[in-house]
């Protein structure tokens, strides 16, 4: 990366980070309009994570992003392919309707069919986990399955809006298609500016539930990185919350 490129990147989050502690900011509520169990500070207007004396030290963010910027990169790609196996629509429709089933589709993006229903986990179908198409993590090799491909979605649950998690032409390409999205609070805004219908979304803070159908889902707390994160469980599985939004 340049470093005229990667000084822009920092000045830009300098001046976000100044921005958003200069202005004052409300407590989020819940959409039944009660405040937040999650850790929120006004003062920064962001989540945080509760205390975990088990956390490893981490270093610095100057550190971090000094190496990232400076630092040749090696070994950051698999010395052979990785090992996916295609699946077509016909496949899937081929699937015991009476049985579970679950498809890893890579990362952490998992298609699942509960009892006739297809449902997507934090669904990454994009080039690039990045704001940007030319530059970021990239993809090593294709999905599995196309996301053209994919049938009719029951639900999407989103574990929190990192861009590994959560993909705006994902989200675009799905969003005609999925009957009802399941998220962490703070993650329907995102969505709704994806052009996601909001009487689509279900918002979740820390042991909230929900239910579509015979899936009943709650969310939990959870710890990612430095980031306060909530999950949302779901039929045996589970997804997240926190920073800006509370995973």
């Amino acid at each position: 990366m340049p470093w005229r490129l990667g000084l822009l990147l920092l000045a830009a989050v300098a001046v976000t980070g100044c921005a958003a502690g200069a202005s004052a900011c409300k407590p989020p509520v819940t959409p039944g309009s009660q405040p937040s169990v999650a850790p929120f500070s006004t003062e920064d207007c962001r989540f945080h994570n509760l205390p975990n004396p088990e956390a490893r030290a981490s270093q610095s963010g100057w550190k971090i992003w000094t190496r990232f910027l400076t630092v040749k990169k090696e070994n950051t790609r698999p010395a052979e392919p990785l090992p996916v196996r295609p699946v077509t629509r016909a496949q899937l429709d081929a699937l015991d309707p009476g049985a579970n089933h679950l498809i890893r589709l890579g990362h952490s993006s998992v298609l699942l069919k509960l009892r006739g229903a297809w449902w997507l986990i934090d669904p990454m179908f994009g080039e690039r986990a990045s704001p940007v198409s030319f530059a970021g993590p990239k993809r090593f090799q294709p999905t599995p399955i196309a996301l053209a491909e994919l049938p009719p979605i029951e639900g999407v649950i989103l574990s929190h809006d990192h861009y590994d998690h959560l993909d705006v032409g994902t989200v675009e390409g799905l969003r005609e298609r999925v009957r009802r999205w399941f998220v962490p609070l703070g993650v329907g805004a995102r969505l709704r500016e994806m052009g996601v219908a909001a009487d689509r979304i279900e918002e979740f803070d820390w042991w909230q539930a929900g239910r579509l159908g015979e899936v009943r889902l709650t969310a939990t707390r959870m710890s990612e990185s430095s980031i306060a994160q909530k999950m949302l469980r779901c039929c045996g599985s589970e997804p997240k919350s926190s920073s800006v939004t509370d995973w």
